[in-house]
Formats: C-alpha cells, sequence, structure tokens
C-alpha cells in the first residue's frame, strides 16, 4: 500500500478550493460590517476605520488613499456598499449630534436663566436705590422746608 502524496494534495487543494467558495458565497459586505461595526467600542471603531482608509472629512465619512495608491477599502468597496456605508457613519454621526444639541440646549438655558437673574437682580437694585433716592430727597426737603420756617427764613 503506497501513499499517493499528489493525490493527497489534490484532495485538499480541492477541499480548501470548496471552502474558500462556499465562505466566498456566503460573504455579505453588508453583514460583515455590521458585526464588524457592532463589536467595536468607539475608539476602536475610529482605529479600525483609520486602517481601512476610511477619514471624517467636516462630518462626512470618506475613502482616503495616500497619494494617489488606493487603500484596501477603495480596492473593495462598491458604490452600493459605499452609499450604506456614508448612511451608517451618518446616523452615528447624527446621534452623537443630537446629544451633542441637547447638552448645549441645557448649557445656554442655564446661562440665559442666570443672566436673566443677574439682570433682574440688577435692575431691582437700581430701582430700590431710585426710589430710596426719591424718599431721601422729599425727605431732605421736608426737613429743610422745616427749619426755614423756624428760623424767619
Amino acid at each position: 500500500m503506497t501513499i499517493d502524496i499528489k493525490q493527497l494534495r489534490d484532495d485538499h487543494i480541492a477541499k480548501l478550493q470548496e471552502g474558500f467558495a462556499k465562505a466566498l458565497d456566503e460573504f455579505s459586505p453588508d453583514r460583515a460590517l455590521y458585526d464588524l461595526t457592532a463589536r467595536l467600542s468607539d475608539a476602536r471603531q475610529q482605529a479600525v476605520w483609520n486602517l481601512l482608509g476610511l477619514t471624517d472629512k467636516w462630518g462626512k465619512w470618506e475613502a482616503s488613499g495616500g497619494y494617489g495608491t488606493p487603500t484596501p477599502i477603495q480596492k473593495w468597496m462598491s458604490a452600493e456598499i459605499a452609499d450604506k456605508l456614508h448612511a451608517f457613519m451618518n446616523e452615528l454621526i447624527a446621534d452623537e449630534l443630537d446629544g451633542i444639541k441637547e447638552s448645549m440646549r441645557k448649557q445656554i438655558k442655564a446661562i440665559v436663566t442666570k443672566k436673566i437673574k443677574e439682570q433682574a437682580q440688577w435692575d431691582l437694585e437700581r430701582k430700590v436705590e431710585a426710589t430710596v433716592d426719591e424718599i431721601s430727597n422729599k425727605v431732605v426737603e421736608e426737613v429743610r422746608k422745616e427749619i426755614t420756617k423756624e428760623l424767619g427764613l
């Protein structure tokens, strides 16, 4: 009984090719992208995007090759995948922006409320001072009239 090494090698190669063909048929770029992003934290996700050659340009994710050399993702992406990726990243950014906007609304409301209170306090103090001045002037005038009358002037 002899072992045919070439036959074993060919059988293994055939099995590998079948396995790769099956995996390629079952591969879904959308699903792979979803699975990848679902498992990553924001920092790791950013690092992966950068490794794949994606950058955030003014709130819009773009594939950026350096020196005219396409990145791995540029070689792989089709127009449909790029559109879905842009929509996905825009949703992530929109969620973050909503949180930032809400936080800013609260901060602005607190600042405006504080300024209104300060202005109202300042206005109230000025009105009290004006009223005190008016009352004081009336008292001084009455005392002056009484003294003038007592002195017969």
